[in-house]
């Protein structure tokens, strides 16, 4: 609980691969019982900042959430720099701002084959796929669940060289946004 929980009175970021270096985390081992290794935090988390190189793997038994309280709980994979996420199970949501490469710079990628990805559940918080200069996909196969309760936009701010991909693969995956956005392009958006 690097922010001491959902109780906590202290808000600590999270942030794997900063400023240079490189950074892994790993929930789970994909061994334990459902839910036995978790990530709880009501600030931020990120994977892969500032000219880092972040990678977080969530397997079966491991489960990430980010929930706000009186201070925003978002996701970054890939902020200005480069951020991978692979989820091969468990469970990953967050009630907040989601972002996969965003920032010039910025690549992310998050795959998940299994297990749930479930963000803005209380139908607010954007999810931004590719942002302001950055190259971001968001690929969904095998078993795995991802559902987004409010905007999903692919490639935002518009004359910024953005890249944004979501990848839907084989017929078991499941996909359910609550509302695909289209950005104000540009000339070059």
């Amino acid at each position: 609980r690097p922010s001491g929980g959902f109780a906590g009175t202290e808000f600590r970021q999270t942030v794997v691969g900063d400023a240079g270096s490189t950074g892994e985390l790993n929930v789970g081992d994909g061994v334990g019982i459902a839910n036995s290794a978790s990530v709880e935090t009501n600030d931020d988390l990120y994977i892969g900042r500032a000219g880092g190189s972040g990678l977080m793997r969530v397997r079966s038994d491991g489960r990430v959430e980010l929930r706000t309280s009186s201070n925003a709980a978002e996701v970054f994979v890939g902020q200005s720099s480069s951020g991978t996420v692979l989820q091969t199970g468990g469970t990953v949501t967050s009630d907040n701002t989601v972002r996969i490469g965003s920032e010039a710079g910025g690549i992310g990628r998050y795959t998940i084959s299994a297990g749930l990805f479930s963000t803005a559940t209380g139908g607010t918080g954007t999810f931004t796929v590719g942002r302001n200069g950055g190259n971001g996909i968001l690929r969904v196969e095998g078993t795995g669940q991802f559902v987004h309760g409010a905007e999903l936009y692919l490639g935002d701010v518009s004359n910024a060289a953005t890249s944004g991909r979501l990848e839907i693969i084989g017929s078991t995956a499941s996909v359910q946004i609550g509302q695909l956005e289209n950005a104000t392009g540009g000339a070059a958006g």
